[in-house]
């Protein structure tokens, strides 16, 4: 499971909720906790 690994190192919880981090070229923004955060962060 070292790609698990990789993948979760760092990245934590959101207030307990599972949260969604997107990076780009080895930086990532906040973590978004709805789809809908999510949805309109690859839409606008």
């Amino acid at each position: 499971m070292i790609f698990r690994k990789l993948i979760d190192q760092g990245r934590h919880t959101v207030g307990g909720l599972p949260g969604a981090y997107v990076c780009r070229n080895r930086s990532c923004d906040a973590p978004v906790t709805s789809a809908q955060a999510l949805f309109e962060y690859f839409t606008v």
